[in-house]
């Protein structure tokens, strides 16, 4: 192996390039301007190279300085999560879920207790993201969406469980309709939401039943606004079973019809190469939440 420049310089250089500063290099590893400046001046000697130029008022890497900068950032994070591979817990280590805003609301955030009580090193950052797989508007360690194959290449798509839909309503709106078969959703009222405008006529077709009209309906422009309605008895409006199972056990939501499958998959997605011990564990609970979990949403 070839002689490496020392660590420290590296490790210097590295946050230089990636702040674009030498004061915030400074900061973020607690030592001074003066230092920092010494070891980039050490390591642009030791290699030969030129690797900052100025850029404004702050400094940007040179092409060699970026191919450089590119490695050790690799690098680096390969360090970390080979320490974090030998920490009891994956201590310290932050991963990034991915998911849609209804399920991240109904279904992960009642769950993540249990996830912290296994493993209360792993620092979960939960962002709402309704991006495709293989462009998500903020990188994920791991995203969770509903859709169907085909899925894009390169990434380790697992399914989580097939998703189920039905019509559902609260406990007092369904005692005071009285619905019984499908002929009596011609006068109820219906929700609808506009991110699955076609929920009512899809859950008709799977079921064999003709789309209802509905006494009067209520659009909402998101999932969660439905279910939420869907509580407070404005109306029946389709649902996926596994947002509400909890409430379904304990009767606060009741399915006149039960639930037939929509042809959606539950997955979740990361990338074919990700072997990090806090993601691997995170999948597992994951997993074993969606087989075996008992409901508590």
């Amino acid at each position: 192996m070839d002689k490496l420049p020392p660590l420290t310089a590296l490790k210097v250089f590295e946050a230089v390039a990636r702040t674009g500063s030498l004061t915030a290099a400074a900061r973020e590893l607690s030592v001074t301007h003066s230092a920092v400046s010494h070891q980039v001046r050490r390591l642009e000697y030791d290699l030969g190279i030129t690797l900052l130029g100025r850029r404004g008022r702050g400094v940007a890497p040179t092409a060699a300085g970026e191919r450089l900068a590119r490695g050790l950032g690799d690098g680096f994070r390969e360090i970390s999560r080979a320490v974090a591979a030998v920490r009891p817990g994956g201590q310290g280590r932050e991963i990034t879920v991915s998911c849609l805003g209804t399920f991240l609301l109904h279904w992960l955030i009642p769950r993540i207790y249990l996830f912290k009580a296994a493993w209360p090193g792993v620092q979960l950052k939960l962002v709402e993201d309704v991006g495709p797989l293989d462009a998500p508007a903020v990188p994920y360690d791991v995203a969770i969406r509903v859709g169907r194959p085909p899925w894009p290449r390169g990434i380790d798509v697992t399914v989580l469980e097939r998703e189920t839909v039905g019509p559902v309503l609260s406990r007092d709106l369904a005692d005071s309709l009285a619905i019984r078969s499908f002929a009596d959703l011609g006068d109820a009222p219906l929700v609808h939401t506009r991110t699955r405008p076609t929920a009512w006529a899809d859950w008709a077709a799977a079921a064999g039943a003709a789309p209802p009209e509905g006494g009067s309906v209520t659009w909402f422009d998101h999932y969660y606004f439905l279910l939420e309605g869907v509580r407070g008895g404005l109306g029946l409006g389709v649902a996926p079973e596994q947002l509400i199972r909890g409430e379904l056990a304990r009767g606060n939501i009741v399915a006149p019809f039960g639930f037939v499958p929509s042809g959606n998959d539950y997955v979740m997605a990361a990338a074919e190469d990700a072997g990090d011990p806090a993601v691997l564990a995170f999948k597992s609970w994951l997993l074993g939440e969606f087989r075996g979990g008992e409901p508590s949403a």
